[in-house]
């Protein structure tokens, strides 16, 4: 990644069981998080990345653009994601 670049994040959750869950598309330019209490706030946060392996950099991202759904039941509309 080169820093300044313009990049998309899109975390997407389902939940089958439920017939639940939600999608964002973020959409900014990228930087290299390097400040010290950026990194301890991340790490306090605990988050759990979805792919395995060492991570070596915290990227941030200043949102140009967001976006999100969320599924709705079918009982509750025809079935589809709704904005």
């Amino acid at each position: 990644m080169t820093s300044g670049s313009l990049t998309m994040f899109a975390p997407l959750e389902v939940d089958d069981y439920e017939a639940s869950g939600w999608s964002v598309l973020a959409v900014g330019r990228a930087e290299t998080a390097d400040d010290a209490d950026m990194t301890l706030k991340v790490k306090a946060a605990h988050l759990e990345p979805y792919v395995e392996g060492a991570r070596t950099a915290l990227v941030r991202i200043e949102p140009t653009f967001i976006s999100g759904r969320r599924p709705v039941h079918a009982s509750q509309s025809n079935g589809c994601w709704s904005p």
